[in-house]
């Protein structure tokens, strides 16, 4: 075999667009024995650009087999290890580097989130606590540490307004983060001036990362209007499977806690926001344009087939072969006619909350990429009246498909709304659906802490306390 060819081919694959040809490039490659001449760190960067999960996870380990590597590389292959569902392999290569370089920031970073998405507290703040310790200007440390139940004590707060004192001259992003960061401490100690540190924060992000209105208005009129009807005469897909689960919902408004509670379930194997479906829409060019899936459907024998198989193939990859997977990737209401043309059958749940509730949720909450929106209230009063207008599309022309869960009903009536949820999904109802609590797995979004208790109604008014300061995105959200 000529390794050089192979990956020259694999990634000629990628550019054009072809992930069929690319995976079969990366399957001969993943198969080949160990060898100087095939680069695998580059591969394993190849694999996990498509969603071929199972061959990133191979290409890393090979790398790490080979030798420790520079902490750079390091990271950057147990990042991938992570994301396609080596979190295990991962901690285990990260707990025997850290042997090596007890004192590396990035390994203890590293090894404080696992810990922290494990619920493993005590050594999450182990972790940290050696990263502040040498760099106490380091903010995604602080952020992670702040999110630590247990933590904001006044030493802890003290120590974070002196290092935000020192870090003027850093940039804005890491400025913005410790004040997001001060923020969650002084409200948890109930002091109403965690807004102030908010306002700062997103004042910061706004100057590095401005939200475009006009191109997300856009992008949603372009889709509702390119979409009349529920039928859109495409070629139907033959895919059957109920496999997936998928969830969607604005950030911060319970998807993650129904993800838990359906994951509580012996039949369901598992569930993150995977962000796998976009590998699968590669061969449309990747985007949600309608123009570009109505030449894909005119220019295949059996397109959506062909994508449904792929994120099919994907989730094997990651999980294998066996049980029900929530899937709760973000923006998938952008996705709908798509996600309905290629897996018909794959239930949806659409999670909604009361829109002051969320948009505080959003805007005290650090997103470290993405959501530029959520750094101003008006803006992300306008991304909510997106969303909605998308929702009431969406739910007018798959009513059948769609379950709408308010949260505030859901934590109301839990035994209620967990048996709707499960008949929806095809689930025989289960007693530890209700225990979700109890149920130990990784949780990789901010509400880590939150889905580990029994469900409780503080989150539902607490908005409330912060009634006035809300104003600006009440007032853009509902206009007179």
């Amino acid at each position: 075999m000529n390794f050089a060819q192979e990956q020259n081919q694999a990634v000629a694959a990628l550019k054009r667009g072809d992930r069929a040809t690319c995976l079969t490039a990366l399957s001969r490659l993943a198969d080949a024995p160990d060898t100087a001449a095939i680069a695998f760190a580059p591969l394993a960067r190849l694999a996990d650009a498509i969603g071929a999960c199972g061959h990133a996870r191979r290409f890393a380990l090979r790398v790490l087999d080979r030798s420790s590597g520079q902490e750079p590389e390091l990271l950057g292959l147990l990042d991938i290890l992570v994301r396609n569902g080596g979190m295990s392999e991962a901690r285990e290569r990260a707990h025997s580097a850290l042997e090596r370089l007890p004192q590396s920031l990035g390994l203890n970073h590293f090894c404080g989130v696992i810990a922290s998405q494990l619920g493993e507290t005590e050594a999450a703040r182990e972790h940290f606590d050696r990263v502040l310790s040498q760099a106490p200007l380091a903010a995604p440390a602080w952020v992670s540490f702040a999110n630590l139940p247990g933590t904001g004590s006044e030493r802890e707060i003290e120590a974070l307004k002196q290092a935000l004192s020192q870090a003027v001259r850093t940039p804005p992003e890491n400025q913005a983060a410790m004040q997001s960061a001060l923020g969650l401490w002084q409200h948890r100690a109930d002091d109403r001036s965690a807004f102030d540190y908010w306002d700062r924060a997103a004042a910061l992000m706004r100057s590095v990362r401005p939200y475009d209105r006009s191109r997300e208005e856009a992008a949603v009129d372009a889709l509702i209007a390119s979409t009349p009807r529920a039928e859109m005469g495409w070629k139907p897909s033959t895919q059957t499977s109920t496999r997936p689960i998928l969830v969607t919902s604005l950030p911060r408004s319970g998807s993650t806690l129904v993800e838990q509670i359906l994951c509580s379930h012996s039949t369901v194997t598992d569930g993150a926001e995977l962000n796998l479906f976009k590998h699968a829409l590669m061969p449309i060019g990747g985007g949600v344009q309608p123009a570009l899936a109505e030449r894909f459907n005119a220019a295949h024998p059996d397109p959506w087939s062909m994508v449904g198989g792929f994120y099919l193939d994907m989730l094997d990859g990651r999980f294998g072969p066996e049980g029900r997977i929530v899937d709760k990737t973000l923006n998938f209401s952008r996705f709908l006619p798509w996600l309905e043309a290629s897996l018909p059958e794959a239930p949806l749940i659409w999670m909604r909350r009361n829109p002051e509730a969320a948009a505080l949720s959003c805007y005290r909450t650090w997103f470290p990429q993405g959501l530029n929106w959520s750094w101003s209230l008006e803006d992300i009063a306008h991304q909510f009246r997106l969303e909605d207008r998308l929702y009431e599309h969406w739910s007018t022309l798959y009513p059948d498909r769609i379950l709408s869960v308010q949260y505030e009903d859901l934590v109301a009536d839990a035994d209620s709304w967990i048996a709707r949820i499960a008949e929806h999904c095809g689930l025989a109802p289960e007693p530890q659906m209700s225990r979700f609590h109890e149920t130990r797995r990784a949780v990789l979004t901010a509400s880590v802490d939150q889905v580990r208790q029994p469900l409780y109604d503080k989150a539902v008014a607490g908005w409330k306390q912060y009634e006035v300061q809300m104003r600006p995105f009440s007032e853009a959200y509902r206009p007179a």
